[in-house]
């Protein structure tokens, strides 16, 4: 057996901490859930909180950025295509140098404007895509 390395273990340990201090009801996690209609899929994380569904999505980066949020957004178009009703999205920043995590959240109009801003970046990168292509050709 290996040890972990220190930035895992205090992924670990910030996870562990988040688990204890919220106490979440998993309802699914690592969901993976594709749309043929919207031409895109992905693996959530975790869908929980039955009451108030909530797609949380766990990042050790070093921020919680703004492409991380669309991703959201797109989880959260895929979850509701299959009849879930999505009220929150989280993303839980687990820290690999402190070991702490960080906690964002949008539900309500922030929701849906982040469903918007993903499939704009949708649209813009099948955009620069086709145009790769037809460059190529």
């Amino acid at each position: 057996d290996k040890a972990p390395s220190p930035e895992a273990w205090n992924c670990y340990l910030a996870f562990q901490d988040w688990k204890n201090t919220t106490r979440p009801v998993f309802v699914h996690h690592e969901l993976k859930i594709i749309s043929i209609i919207l031409e895109y899929g992905g693996t959530i994380d975790l869908i929980e909180d039955p009451d108030n569904l909530t797609i949380t999505d766990f990042k050790s980066s070093k921020a919680i950025k703004p492409e991380h949020k669309l991703q959201l957004g797109g989880y959260s178009l895929l979850a509701k295509e299959q009849g879930y009703e999505i009220r929150r999205l989280r993303i839980v920043r687990l820290d690999k140098s402190l070991g702490i995590y960080e906690v964002w959240e949008a539900q309500g109009t922030e929701l849906l404007e982040i469903e918007h801003g993903f499939m704009h970046a949708k649209g813009v990168y099948e955009f620069f895509d086709n145009e790769k292509e037809s460059l190529d050709d």
